[in-house]
C-alpha cells in the first residue's frame, strides 16, 4: 500500500526491517527515528533533510528485491510529495487526503471543502435528510405552499395532505352528517288535498284530518222517538196500576205502528 501520512510511511519500514541487511538496518532505523522527529511538523519537514533522507532510501532501495524494494521504493516517493506541487486527487483515504491539506468528501479528495447544494442529492431520503425539501423529481432548496404539490408523492413526503385530487395542508376531516328532516307537519296543517291524502291523512269538509270522517248518527223519526219516549215512561208506572200501564203499552204500540207505516210508504 502507498503510505499517505507519517504513519503509513514508518510502518511501511517497520515492516521491511526483518529481511533487510545489518547496514540496511541501521539507515532505515535512523530514517524512522527522523521520521518520529519530523511527523509533528506535518507537511512542512525541512526539505534539506526530506532530499538526504531520500538519497539513504535510494541506497538501500538498490540492494533490495520483491515486496521489500516495492514498499521502500513507495516510501521513497512519499517523501518526494514534500518536494512537489501535490494533487490532492491521488489520496485514495481520508487520513492521506486529510494529512496532505485536502478536503475528503464524496469517497474521494478534494482541493476545496463540501459545498453542500440540493443538486448533491438525487435520492427523496437524502435529500430529506440533508434538509432540503424534495419535489417534481429533484432536490430543492425551498419548500412550495402544499396547494402546488402536484403528485400525491411529493404533497405527502413534504408533510402535507392529499385528498379530494389536491394538496393541502390540514388533515382530511369527516364532513358533518346532514341535519335531521324536519318533522312531517300534523295533518290538520295541511292546506294541500295532495299533500293531505300522500300522507294518509283524511280530506273532508274543505280540511285535512288525522281520524277518518265520523258517520253521522241516523235521525231518530218522530214516531219512533214518541214510542221510545213512551216506553220509558210506562216503564216508571207502578206495577200495581194495571189500568194506567195497559193505556200507556196501547198507546206506544200505535205510536210504533204509525212509525211503520210511514217508512213503509216512504
Amino acid at each position: 500500500m502507498y503510505p499517505e501520512t507519517w504513519n503509513d510511511f514508518i510502518s511501511t519500514l517497520n515492516k521491511a526491517l526483518p529481511v533487510l541487511s545489518a547496514a540496511n538496518k541501521k539507515k532505515i532505523k535512523q530514517i524512522i527515528q527522523w521520521a518520529q522527529n519530523t511527523k509533528p511538523r506535518g507537511r512542512n519537514p525541512d526539505k534539506g533533510e526530506v532530499e538526504w533522507t531520500r538519497g539513504q532510501l535510494t541506497s538501500v532501495i538498490g540492494s533490495s528485491t520483491g515486496t521489500v524494494r516495492t514498499d521502500l521504493s513507495n516510501a521513497w516517493g512519499f517523501l518526494g510529495w514534500f518536494l512537489r506541487v501535490r494533487d490532492l486527487h491521488r489520496w485514495v483515504t481520508r487520513g492521506g487526503c486529510s494529512f496532505w491539506g485536502g478536503h475528503w468528501w464524496g469517497n474521494s479528495c478534494h482541493d476545496e471543502p463540501w459545498a453542500d447544494s440540493p443538486d448533491n442529492y438525487t435520492d427523496a431520503g437524502a435529500c430529506k435528510r440533508a434538509g432540503y425539501y424534495w419535489w417534481n423529481g429533484s432536490c430543492h432548496s425551498n419548500r412550495l405552499a402544499c396547494r402546488d404539490y402536484r403528485s400525491t408523492f411529493d404533497c405527502e413526503w413534504n408533510g402535507c395532505y392529499w385528498y379530494n385530487n389536491r394538496c393541502n395542508g390540514t388533515p382530511y376531516e369527516e364532513p358533518p352528517p346532514p341535519p335531521p328532516p324536519p318533522p312531517p307537519k300534523p295533518c290538520n296543517e295541511i292546506t294541500s288535498q295532495s299533500e293531505c291524502l300522500a300522507r294518509s291523512c283524511y280530506w273532508y269538509q274543505g280540511a285535512c284530518h288525522k281520524s277518518p270522517e265520523p258517520t253521522p248518527e241516523p235521525l231518530e223519526r218522530p214516531f219512533e222517538k214518541m214510542a221510545n219516549d213512551t216506553e220509558r215512561f210506562c216503564k216508571t208506572i207502578p206495577i200495581w196500576d194495571i189500568p194506567k200501564t195497559i193505556a200507556c203499552h196501547m198507546l206506544k204500540d200505535i205510536f210504533r205502528l204509525l212509525d211503520d207505516f210511514l217508512e213503509f210508504t216512504k
